[in-house]
């Protein structure tokens, strides 16, 4: 039997009180140069949601966004994907910074 590779997971937890119309996440692979963009749209408040980026030794970089009315009211800036656990956890909350966390890798 032949284990695939585990694809890159981020999650992203929004404790906040604050629904958005569009959280997004560009994301950069090794083997592209081009930029791809995912979207989970109208994502209320204290919800989780997932983003499955692929093979994990193939994502680059990565970005989440979350807009309201067209407006981005927050960004992670740019977070380079960890080889390793292939599944960080971004979290929201009322007036505190955005929050991203690496899962240990499975072992």
């Amino acid at each position: 039997m032949v284990r695939q590779a585990a694809n890159y997971q981020v999650e992203v937890d929004n404790f906040s009180s604050q629904a958005f119309d569009e959280v997004a996440l560009a994301f950069t692979r090794h083997s592209t140069p081009v930029t791809q963009i995912l979207h989970q749209f109208n994502v209320p408040a204290s919800s989780v949601v997932s983003f499955d980026l692929g093979p994990c030794s193939d994502v680059k970089q990565y970005a989440v966004s979350g807009l309201v009315g067209g407006v981005r009211v927050f960004t992670t800036g740019d977070v380079d994907a960890d080889p390793v656990g292939c599944d960080d956890i971004i979290t929201i909350r009322d007036r505190a910074a955005v929050q991203v966390n690496r899962a240990e890798a499975r072992r």
